[in-house]
């Protein structure tokens, strides 16, 4: 029945078994009282459902090593199935289409849909296919020894037609292309893809998708034939209508790029010079400064067909040889100009000169450059030569291994001082001339090099990330310096001004002198500082005539005191002459303090020797009376080329009263006398023997202070040469106080008997 506006649906079934074909409804209404009768009929197709699968790609060995991309001259061909649902009975419909015609067969248009760089989709119909046996559907293969006899417009005869064109009314229509390639896509050649002005992929290379598109043929349902006059090669949007129609993707199958269509890459080349000078910076004379510059990287980016791969992004980066941490340093990303010249600037600045490995990178993954489906990535690996000036500069030179000493002249210019004879360290770093410090260098020091042409050592600057580029020689480290030598003579000279130099000679060859060899690395410009140092000798004071007046031995007022002593190098056996020594009077005051009263000074003569004299005061000081007790302290307060002595001489002298011979005899009798005398006799051999026993005792302990004393400093530093020294030159001078070692250097059994 119609419903209330006229409206009636009729449902019906159709079955397996039914036929497939047009067949015709009829639908009459018989009328009515009011309404007159009527009939209508209505065509209708039953169809079958058409399916595509793909099941396979070609060539297999291509695609499963290297997927769905392709290179030059690779192919690519696709193998699928096509079938229906239609009735159970085969001798009405086959499963597996066949053939080109209806019902048993029909075409497929096989379209290749490409994307240039700018994101434009082109497409192009490249075959028109019949399924063959068993429902396959595959692209027309070259047919080996045929020449171009798959493509259509193949001309074999050379009669101007195309041997496809059968009625040769010069178009090859859709029929007669059934079996041959309108496009030459096998194999994949770019040249003649980007030449072909109907073609796909206009730049020769890139994402390519495969749409197998099947044509209505009836009673198999498909999609309706392209106008004539329709161009689908830019068409945007839905550009095909087939699309719309339910379950179209079973007959028009889309094999995307990154699936199971593919993709043609084309290989990337990347032109850059081979070798640059490069330095780290220059001086510019207008402002006086030094200015870092970037390492320039220029080349030129195409593809194998030499097109200019234009607005690409290029990236660089590079590694120093001589970085121990093999450090990657990027540089900035440029992109590429119309001709495909990038200029890459690298900041090199705090780099060490030398050899740098560089890696120019176009990477076709970059999200910027959009080609991982249209070239392969290209890295080219450079090395160049990174030159720089070197700078040195001496921050420390003094004694011993810490000590700094300084002198100033009355000039007002600083000297470092240092001892003859005596070891001594020095403090330097090298940097390149923009500042960078520069580590595992080999550096030579002289003394005196204009006279001593050969390095007295040699030293390597630091690699440590904290104290790169510097050096701490010391003179007493047998590593550093095997000889143990330190300020030594030079021609003669001894004391004076010296000149200190540490060098960086890359290209002297100094092995066989103590020195550094040739440095094989020539990136980095040799230099030197020089240093003028000041020579000083250490002195000692020995006594040639004392001046020691106490007890019975005192003196009267009026007495001469005549006092002597040498002054002589501490390292060498040598005197001092022509330096002044002070001889200083005190008297030991009522208040308990010795109070000064005058000097003596004296030159030393040839032999060093120094003396004075002076008339004994007695027991009045400074014209007041006082208990007759004085010293006389001989010092030397130094010079400029000379050390003040480090041990004074200090003796003293006792008031003694003058003995009167018109005393009267008194108590001294002949017998009182002789009784004293024996008496006085015992007391001095009991005393000597004390004496004796004590002075032993008081010398252990004495050299017990020496000793601990020198271990307590070995423990407490690292100065053992020092220590050393010193608790050799204190031990002669307590060894001096009783007699023995007048002269340094007395042999070894002189000092073992003293």
């Amino acid at each position: 029945y119609t419903d209330d506006n006229g409206f009636f649906e009729v449902p019906f079934t159709i079955n397996s078994t039914d036929s497939l074909g047009n067949f015709s409804l009829e639908f009459e209404y018989p009328g009515s009282k009011l309404l007159k009768g009527s009939s209508v009929s209505q065509y209708i197709w039953v169809i079958s459902r058409t399916n595509i699968s793909v099941t396979d790609l070609l060539p297999r060995q291509v695609q499963e090593e290297f997927g769905n991309y392709r290179v030059s001259g690779d192919s690519w061909n696709f193998v699928a199935q096509i079938t229906d649902d239609g009735a159970n009975d085969p001798s009405i419909t086959p499963v597996n289409l066949n053939g080109a015609n209806a019902p048993n067969g029909g075409l497929v248009d096989v379209i290749f849909e490409g994307t240039d760089f700018q994101g434009i989709t082109y497409r192009q119909l490249v075959a028109t296919i019949a399924p063959q046996g068993a429902g396959q559907l595959t692209l027309p293969e070259p047919i080996p020894g045929a020449g171009d006899s798959h493509l259509c417009y193949y001309d074999g005869n050379n009669d101007q037609f195309s041997d496809w064109d059968t009625n040769q009314d010069g178009i090859v229509s859709r029929q007669e292309s059934v079996g041959c390639l309108r496009a030459d896509v096998l194999p994949l050649t770019p040249s003649k893809l980007a030449q072909d002005p109907a073609g796909f992929l206009p730049d020769g290379f890139g994402p390519v998708n495969v749409i197998l598109r099947y044509e209505e043929s009836l009673p198999n349902e498909g999609c309706q034939p392209f106008a004539d006059d329709l161009d689908i090669r830019t068409l945007g949007g839905a550009w095909d209508s087939c699309t719309f129609i339910p379950n179209s993707e079973k007959f028009r199958v889309f094999m995307p790029n990154i699936e199971n269509g593919f993709n043609l890459i084309g290989t990337t080349f990347i032109d850059a010079p081979d070798e640059e000078i490069v330095y780290t910076g220059e001086f510019d004379p207008q402002t006086n400064q030094y200015e870092d510059k970037p390492m320039i990287l220029t080349g030129r980016l195409y593809d194998e067909l030499g097109n200019n791969l234009t607005s690409r992004i290029v990236s660089a980066q590079y590694t120093m040889k001589n970085d121990p941490n093999n450090q990657i340093t990027k540089c900035n990303d440029v992109r590429t100009d119309e001709f495909g010249i990038f200029v890459i600037e690298c900041d090199i600045e705090g780099v060490q000169a030398g050899q740098a490995d560089i890696n120019i990178i176009y990477s076709a993954l970059d999200s910027q450059n959009r080609d991982q489906y249209r070239y392969k990535s290209k890295t080219l690996p450079l090395t160049y030569q990174i030159f720089s000036n070197s700078t040195l500069s001496i921050t420390d030179v003094g004694p011993f291994k810490s000590t700094t000493d300084k002198w100033l002249a009355p000039n007002g210019t600083e000297y470092y001082r240092l001892f003859l004879k005596e070891s001594f360290h020095i403090d330097a770093v090298l940097k390149q001339s923009n500042g960078d410090p520069v580590g595992d260098k080999c550096l030579n020091i002289y003394l005196d090099p204009e006279e001593n042409v050969r390095p007295v050592a040699r030293i390597r600057t630091s690699q440590g990330l904290d104290d790169r580029g510097t050096i701490s020689w010391f003179s007493g480290d047998p590593l550093q310096n095997p000889t143990l030598k330190g300020v030594e003579t030079t021609g003669g000279k001894t004391e004076g001004f010296r000149v200190l130099r540490v060098a960086y000679e890359p290209t002297e060859d100094l092995s066989n002198y103590g020195g550094c060899a040739r440095d094989a690395d020539k990136s980095l410009n040799g230099s030197y500082m020089d240093v003028d140092i000041l020579v000083r000798s250490r002195v000692d004071i020995q006594v040639q005539q004392t001046w020691r007046y106490v007890g019975v031995n005192g003196l009267s007022e009026g007495d001469p005191v005549i006092g002597e002593i040498a002054l002589i190098r501490d390292r060498l056996d040598l005197a001092v002459e022509n330096e002044e020594v002070f001889f200083l009077r005190q008297y030991f005051s009522n208040d308990g303090e010795w109070v000064t009263d005058g000097e003596n000074r004296s030159i030393t003569n040839e032999q060093g020797i120094a003396s004075f004299e002076w008339a004994f005061d007695g027991r009045t000081c400074e014209g007041q009376p006082c208990q007759g007790l004085w010293r006389i302290i001989a010092y030397y307060p130094g010079s400029t080329f000379f050390a003040p002595s480090q041990d004074n001489i200090s003796h003293e002298i006792q008031w003694r009263e003058p003995v009167s011979a018109s005393a009267d005899a008194g108590f001294f009798t002949p017998a009182n006398t002789m009784a004293l005398v024996i008496l006085l006799m015992a007391l001095i051999i009991g005393g000597a023997a004390y004496y004796q026993r004590t002075q032993a005792r008081r010398q252990v302990q004495a050299l017990r202070g020496i000793l601990t004393d020198t271990m307590l400093q070995l423990e407490a530093s690292n100065e053992f040469i020092a220590a050393i020294f010193d608790c050799y030159k204190n031990l002669v001078r307590h060894f001096r106080k009783h007699g023995f070692m007048k002269k340094v250097y007395e042999t070894t059994r002189e000092f073992e008997a003293a």
